[in-house]
């Protein structure tokens, strides 16, 4: 289990730090929302203060020789190719390039589609992408399925008869456990005790998770004395980061439209998109939005 540790300075005491998790893009299905992954993308882009975490399962990654495979299921700059799996990675890659480029990524997942087709064809795809995603000031980004980010925040005030930055005056670091995520279900309440469950085995301010294509968030509130005696609070939260790959889309073509993976295991349809993730060094708070 890896551990990835960023430093982020600020200066104003009001700022808010932005994390934008872009889990399950599924780019390459033909349900993927591309405009929705640009914009989103850009929005991190033009934030000073927001990062991005890319959550795994950022391809579709099902090759012809899959028993998974419908040609009607992939996008259509995937039709009448062959390594349709090359093709995904040059897309992603350019979609999210300018992250990279702006040093805006925080972390570098893999999913159960990235592990499926390594297994299946040997093909580390996932290797692929951490590498052509590198931030230039040499930063590790590659977390694997599951694993911990350290975000030290720090505000740098300057001092007012000099340029020069002082010290930091204020300095508030969380701990984040991110998984690409794991099982399933339908109703709001299995997805809530998944996220409470975590924070059984794992000491984190912030869980992300993604796999179940939902939006859901927890919050943990913890009561418990310091070391001088002193009754304080601390609030944990968990969230599933929803998914790019709608549940729906209209075919508008003249073949007999083909049923989607929400179809067929009885999924209801969900929202596109991510959720934002802010805090709050002033007030020491973390919300989902």
């Amino acid at each position: 289990m890896k551990v990835i540790r960023h430093d982020i300075v600020y200066k104003s005491q009001v700022a808010v730090i932005k994390i934008k998790p872009l889990y399950d893009l599924h780019i390459g299905a033909f349900s993927c929302d591309e405009d929705k992954i640009k914009e989103d993308v850009d929005a991190v882009i033009k934030d000073p203060l927001a990062y991005a975490i890319i959550g795994g399962d950022v391809c579709e990654f099902i090759n012809r020789s899959d028993k998974r495979h419908r040609e009607e299921s992939m996008a259509p700059f995937l039709h009448g190719h062959g390594d349709v799996a090359q093709l995904q990675i040059e897309r992603a890659v350019k979609l999210l390039a300018p992250l990279a480029k702006h040093n805006k990524v925080l972390a570098v997942m893999t999913g159960n589609h990235e592990e499926s087709i390594a297994q299946r064809y040997e093909r580390d795809v996932y290797a692929e992408l951490v590498r052509n995603l590198r931030r230039s000031d040499g930063v590790h980004i590659g977390l694997g399925y599951a694993g911990w980010v350290q975000l030290n925040m720090k505000r740098i005030n300057r001092s007012k008869t000099s340029s020069r930055p002082t010290a930091a005056s204020t300095q508030w670091c969380i701990d984040a456990w991110l998984s690409h995520g794991y099982g399933g279900g339908i109703l709001e309440g299995g997805h809530a005790l998944t996220l409470g469950r975590v924070f059984k085995s794992y000491d984190a301010d912030l869980v992300l998770m993604g796999h179940r294509h939902v939006f859901a968030s927890i919050r943990n509130l913890q009561i418990r004395l310091t070391s001088y005696g002193l009754i304080e609070e601390r609030a944990q939260v968990a969230a599933f980061c929803g998914s790019y790959r709608r549940s729906w889309k209209q075919d508008d073509t003249i073949r007999a439209p083909g049923a989607s993976y929400e179809q067929m295991k009885g999924y209801p349809p969900h929202e596109c998109g991510s959720p934002w993730v802010e805090l709050n060094p002033h007030t020491r708070e973390i919300h989902i939005k």
